[in-house]
C-alpha cells in the first residue's frame, strides 16, 4: 500500500508480479504479464490490502494433524509470497499429506506450471477414487 500511494500502480504491480511469478516466467510471458496488469488496474486496492492483512493474522498451525483426509500440498520452490518451509512444515503436520515443489516456480503454480500443475492434481485425484 505504501508503495502504491508514494509511486503509484506501475510500480507496485511491477513490485507484485516480482514477489508473485518467477523471473523466467515473466520474462517468458510478457504479454501475459501485460494483461494481468491491465486487469489488476481495477481491483479495489483496499480490499487487497484488508484480505492480505486478514491472512496475516490467520493461522491454524496447531489444527493441521487434525486433517484426516489425503491432502495434496503444492509449491513453487522460489514462492517470496508464502516461503516453501510452509508447504514443507504443513506436509511435516499433515497426515498422509503429499508434498509437490516446482522448480523455477514463484507463488503462482497453478498458472506457471499450468501443465504439471493440472497433471499432479488429477493423478492425485485418480489415486483417492
Amino acid at each position: 500500500m505504501k508503495l502504491f500511494q508514494k509511486e503509484g500502480f506501475d510500480a507496485y504491480f511491477d513490485q507484485e508480479i516480482k514477489d508473485i511469478f518467477h523471473p523466467s516466467f515473466i520474462e517468458a510471458n510478457p504479454g501475459l504479464i501485460k494483461q494481468i496488469k491491465e486487469m489488476s488496474r481495477h481491483r479495489d486496492l483496499q480490499t487487497v490490502i484488508k484480505a492480505a492483512s486478514g491472512l496475516q493474522r490467520f493461522n491454524l498451525v496447531d489444527q493441521l494433524e487434525k486433517i484426516s483426509v489425503p491432502t495434496l500440498i503444492v509449491h513453487g520452490e522460489d514462492d517470496k509470497v508464502i516461503p516453501v518451509e510452509e508447504a514443507k512444515l504443513m506436509h511435516q503436520r499433515i497426515p498422509n499429506s503429499k508434498l509437490v515443489i516446482f522448480s523455477k516456480c514463484g507463488h503462482a503454480a497453478i498458472i506457471e506450471k499450468a501443465q504439471e500443475f493440472n497433471k499432479v492434481v488429477m493423478e492425485f485425484l485418480e489415486k483417492q477414487k
